[in-house]
């Protein structure tokens, strides 16, 4: 017979529980701050509509089709249209994305290399000088030298002509013909004494006595 208080006290005896995994505990815990991976990658990205999301769509087609004019300047290389190829690359020297442009660069560093890049043939003193000029910038020596020449012989005692047929003939360490196209270029336009000590291209004839004697205000 059970007397009233052990009644009482069997009432009131917590039923035995099963303890619980530390482990799927704190992982549940740890779910339901966190979330699944796609919420969490639901939550960091931009509201739809937002600013943000407008600019990342519109950055991404640029992109797209920037990448889409590189190929195609590459098609028109390859077909051998390289005046075409050539404007392509060209244009796309300033682009925002950096790998392209420097891409860009060198294939149509390529083209003027290999005489691709087909442009009206100049005719009169100031298209060869630009011509030159550009040849000169490209480090295609003896064509700049031919076509600089070319200009100073269509409209001789032109200062700007001079200093460039200079810096040219500087460039290929010819000394005696650099310095004497320098000094008349200076003859013609004594401010470009001032020019020539702050241009890299005759740093190759910099140590050559006359050269410094001709700019220091002197003749060689």
């Amino acid at each position: 017979m059970v007397r009233p208080n052990q009644r009482k006290a069997a009432a009131v005896t917590p039923r035995a529980r099963r303890p619980r995994s530390r482990a799927k505990a704190s992982a549940r815990h740890a779910t339901s701050h966190r979330g699944s991976p796609n919420q969490r990658v639901a939550s960091n990205a931009p509201p739809t509509g937002s600013p943000v999301q407008k600019a990342f769509n519109e950055g991404r087609t640029a992109y797209g089709s920037v990448i889409r004019e590189f190929e195609n300047g590459i098609r028109y290389l390859y077909k051998g249209e390289s005046q075409k190829a050539a404007e392509v690359f060209e244009k796309l020297t300033n682009s925002p994305v950096r790998e392209v442009a420097d891409r860009a660069r060198i294939h149509l560093r390529r083209c003027v290399e290999r005489k691709e890049y087909k442009t009206a043939a100049p005719r009169t003193a100031e298209e060869y000088y630009l011509q030159g000029v550009a040849a000169l910038n490209n480090r295609q020596m003896s064509l700049a030298v031919e076509w600089l020449s070319k200009s100073d012989k269509l409209e001789p005692h032109r200062d700007h002509v001079q200093y460039a047929l200079g810096a040219a003939y500087a460039l290929q360490r010819q000394t005696e013909q650099a310095l004497r196209h320098l000094q008349e270029s200076i003859r013609l336009r004594p401010a470009n004494r001032t020019l020539a000590r702050n241009d890299e291209d005759f740093q190759t004839i910099s140590d050559e006595p006359r050269f410094r004697q001709l700019l220091a205000g002197g003749s060689c």
